[in-house]
């Protein structure tokens, strides 16, 4: 029997270059092969946390890995 997985905080407060910022925060459950995003966002799974930072751009490919690329 699956386990429910609780939603995560809307935001977050984290610490970037410039100070800190509350940033959005997605649930790495509720992605699918070919969802983007763009940082700054934090994304969430019971086991841990990924920052995606400002000027980055985050695809799940579609063996559902989150790929994390500079924006140019």
């Amino acid at each position: 029997r699956p386990v429910p997985v609780p939603s995560p905080p809307a935001s977050r407060r984290v610490r970037l270059p410039g100070g800190w910022t509350d940033v959005p925060v997605r649930a790495r459950a509720a992605h699918a092969p070919g969802d983007t995003f763009d940082g700054p966002c934090v994304v969430t799974e019971p086991q841990c946390s990924l920052l995606v930072p400002p000027g980055w751009h985050g695809t799940v490919d579609d063996e559902g890995a989150i790929l994390l690329e500079a924006r140019p």
